[in-house]
């Protein structure tokens, strides 16, 4: 005799993903607007290290509860947010819509979730320059001298690396 139970308790929801400081973050799939209104191509993150920054910045956000806004334009950005809690419980998926804001902050608003959230000029930075640079993560490359910072754009069928450098220093 086999009996397979279902407990109402499991369901993660996303007041716990704040709670744990988003340590089960797994991976990022974002999506940007074009100029025509429509989202561009998927960006699937995955990467430890940008996963990792990414879980940093969100922990940052600001969260104001039981609050529904409505923005007068479209956002940015499109994220969903992969979590991963049980090995037995299938991943949990937050949609996360992003505005970048002429000032710098960003407001954040969660599918289905009566939250929105306020993330700070630097960290609103990063999160641009993360999803919207490279589907590579940050890279430093280093030489003897100068050491140079940059992000990979691409490795092309030869091999060939194209980057775009952000920092050099001597």
């Amino acid at each position: 005799l086999l009996l397979i139970g279902c407990n109402q308790d499991q369901v993660i929801g996303f007041d716990e993903t704040i709670e744990t400081d988003m340590k089960q973050l797994s991976r990022v799939d974002v999506q940007q607007i074009n100029s025509d209104g429509s989202f561009g191509e998927e960006t699937i993150i995955v990467d430890k290290n940008s996963v990792d920054l990414l879980r940093k910045i969100f922990v940052q956000i600001e969260w104001e509860q039981n609050k529904k806004v409505t923005m007068s334009r479209r956002e940015d950005v499109k994220a969903n947010l992969f979590f991963d809690w049980d090995k037995n419980v299938p991943e949990r998926i937050f949609e996360y819509s992003i505005w970048f804001e002429p000032g710098g902050d960003a407001t954040i608003t969660v599918k289905d979730e009566s939250v929105y959230g306020r993330l700070d000029k630097e960290n609103a930075q990063t999160l641009n320059d993360l999803i919207s640079m490279s589907p590579l993560p940050l890279t430093e490359i280093i030489a003897e001298e100068p050491l140079i910072i940059g992000y990979i754009v691409e490795v092309n069928e030869e091999k060939q690396v194209i980057a775009i450098v952000e920092n050099i220093t001597k």
